[in-house]
C-alpha cells in the first residue's frame, strides 16, 4: 500500500488530520540510515505539500532531507518552489546556488543558471545575473525568455530613456505575445534605473493586457503590490486570471495555486478558503482534474464555513463531489464528514443517513457509521441508513455550488 492510500485508511474514521500528520512525522523520524531517512522525509514532504496542504511542514521536511543527503536535489527543487510561492526570491536564489554547486549534468546546470540569472535580474543584482544568463544562452541560444532577460541586463545605461521610448513604440504595434515580452523588458530596465517609478507598474499591467498568464510578469507585479500591501488588487488580479482561463481544468489548477499563495504568502485563510472553494467546484466538474489535496481543502472549508454557520454551503460542495467519480477512500472520507455535519450541526438525520449510506456501502465497519447508527437507535429509527441512499437525494446544481462561497472576500 502506498503512503497516500495508507493515510486515507487512517482518515476513514474521521480522525483529526493534525493527529494523523503528527503520527507520520514521528514514524519518519525513527527511520535509520541517512539515505533511507532522507527518502522518507522527502516522501513525507510531498505528502504534506500535495495531500495535507501544509507547505510550511513540507518545507521543514525537504530541508531536513537535503541535510541528510545533499546529493539528492529533488528536495531542494520542491522547497524552492514553495519559496517562490511565498515571494521570497532571496531564498529561491540561495537554493538555486546550492543546487548549482552539486549539479554535474551540463544540461541541468544550464537550466539552473537560467533560473538563477532570471532571479538575480529581478532582484536587481545585474552583475550576478549577467554571467549566469550568458552561460545559459550558450546551451539555450534561442530561448526567448532568456534573450529578453539578457537584453534587459545589457541595456545601455546612457541612453536608456530613449531606448524605453523606442521599445514602447515597438510594443504598441507588435503582436500580443511579442508586446508582452517588450513591456516586461521595459519594466525590468525601469526597475534597474529608477526603482519605485510608477512606469514600472504601468509596463507590467500593459504586459498582462497582452498576456495575462505570463508568469514572470505576474511574479513581478504581485511582488510590487505585495510590498505596497495592496492585497485587494492582488485579489482582483487573481480573479481576472481565473476568468480568463479557457476551461474548468485550467481554472481549477490556477485557483488552487492562488489559494496556496493566500495561505502561505499572506497568511490570509479567508481568501485561501475562497480560492480553494473555487478550485474544488471547478475540479469536481465532469472530466476535470482531481487534486490529491481536495480532501484537505474540503476539511479547511469545513472549518472556515463552519465558523460562519454556513453548513449548507459546505454540503453543496460535498454533494457535487459525491455525484462524480471519486476513489472509494475519498468517498468514505467525504461522506463521513458530510454525514457528521448533517447530523451534528444541522440535526437532519434523513440527510445524514443518505451520506452514511455511501459509507455503509464501502466501509461497513466504520466507527463513525456505527456511532451514527447508535444515535439513530436512540431516536427510534435505525433503518433510515439503509432506506436513504445518497442517490435519492437531489444533486447539487453546479452553478449553485459555484456560488456557495458568496462574494469575493
Amino acid at each position: 500500500m502506498d503512503l497516500v492510500s495508507e493515510v486515507k485508511q487512517r482518515l476513514r474514521s474521521a480522525r483529526p488530520w493534525p493527529a494523523v500528520l503528527e503520527e507520520l512525522e514521528q514514524e519518519a523520524s525513527r527511520i535509520e540510515g541517512r539515505e533511507a531517512g532522507a527518502a522518507a522525509l522527502y516522501q513525507l514532504g510531498e505528502l504534506c505539500e500535495d495531500f495535507f496542504l501544509r507547505k510550511d511542514r513540507a518545507m521543514v521536511h525537504y530541508q531536513a532531507a537535503f541535510k541528510l543527503n545533499p546529493h539528492d536535489t529533488a528536495s531542494l527543487e520542491r522547497a524552492r518552489q514553495i519559496y517562490r510561492e511565498m515571494g521570497n526570491r532571496d531564498m529561491v536564489a540561495t537554493l538555486l546556488g546550492l543546487e548549482l554547486k552539486v549539479a554535474t549534468d551540463p544540461l541541468r546546470r544550464a537550466e539552473i543558471q537560467a533560473e538563477l540569472g532570471l532571479c538575480h535580474l529581478d532582484l536587481g543584482n545585474v552583475q550576478k545575473a549577467l554571467p549566469l544568463l550568458e552561460s545559459a544562452l550558450t546551451v539555450f541560444p534561442e530561448e526567448p525568455r532568456l534573450l529578453e532577460a539578457h537584453a534587459a541586463a545589457i541595456h545601455n545605461r546612457e541612453t536608456w530613456p530613449d531606448d524605453v521610448n523606442g521599445l514602447t513604440e515597438e510594443a504598441q504595434v507588435a503582436d500580443p505575445a511579442r508586446a508582452a515580452e517588450l513591456f516586461l523588458r521595459i519594466a525590468r530596465i525601469l526597475r534597474i534605473e529608477v526603482p519605485g517609478d510608477p512606469r514600472i507598474e504601468e509596463a507590467l499591467r500593459a504586459a498582462l493586457g497582452c498576456d495575462i498568464h505570463n508568469e514572470d510578469v505576474n511574479t513581478l507585479l504581485e511582488g510590487l503590490l505585495s510590498e505596497a500591501r495592496r492585497h485587494d488588487e492582488i485579489l482582483q488580479l487573481h480573479e481576472e486570471r481565473g476568468e480568463a482561463c479557457p476551461d474548468d481544468q485550467t481554472r481549477a489548477l490556477l485557483n488552487w495555486s492562488f489559494a496556496s499563495t493566500w495561505a502561505l504568502r499572506f497568511s490570509d485563510l479567508e481568501r485561501a478558503a475562497y480560492f480553494y472553494h473555487k478550485a474544488l467546484v471547478a475540479s469536481y466538474a465532469e472530466g476535470a482534474v482531481r487534486f490529491p489535496g481536495h480532501l484537505a481543502a474540503f476539511t479547511l472549508l469545513q472549518e472556515f464555513l463552519g465558523s460562519r454557520g454556513a453548513w449548507e454551503d459546505l454540503l453543496q460542495i460535498a454533494d457535487l463531489a459525491l455525484s462524480g467519480e471519486l476513489p472509494p477512500d475519498d468517498v468514505v472520507i467525504l461522506a463521513t464528514q458530510a454525514g457528521q455535519v448533517a447530523w451534528r450541526e444541522l440535526g437532519d438525520l434523513a440527510r445524514a443517513g443518505r451520506y452514511f449510506a455511501r459509507v455503509q456501502e464501502l466501509d461497513p465497519t466504520s466507527e463513525a457509521l456505527a456511532e451514527f447508527i447508535g444515535a439513530l437507535g436512540n431516536v427510534g429509527d435505525a433503518t433510515v441508513v439503509a432506506q436513504s441512499p445518497l442517490s435519492a437525494a437531489p444533486a447539487a446544481d453546479h452553478d449553485d455550488a459555484a456560488g456557495a462561497a458568496g462574494e469575493s472576500p
